[in-house]
């Protein structure tokens, strides 16, 4: 059974349903275009079989707090524009 939309939660407190191009998993250039930059993923413990994609660098650019995906990493503050989507729709 195929994942249901990504959610790009942006900064502004907006949240939209995104899909992967292929209408399979998320290539490397999508996954930097929504967060702005390098990536990194992140392992939200409270949400089994989902990932959170963050800009890696978005701490040293000061990029600005995202409330909606600290609230759902629960471990450390976000910044930036995130993507929370099902681990297999990035490889």
């Amino acid at each position: 059974m195929k994942p249901g939309p990504a959610k790009l939660i942006r900064v502004d407190g907006t949240i939209e349903p995104v899909l992967p191009k292929n209408d399979e998993d998320f290539s490397l250039e999508e996954l930097q275009a929504f967060v702005g930059g390098c990536i990194e993923i992140v392992h939200p413990p409270s949400q089994a079989g989902a990932i959170l994609v963050v800009n890696e660098e978005g701490r040293l650019r000061g990029l600005p707090l995202n409330g909606i995906a600290t609230a759902v990493y629960g471990l450390d503050f976000v910044v930036g524009d995130a993507l929370l989507c099902h681990t297999s729709q990035v490889r």
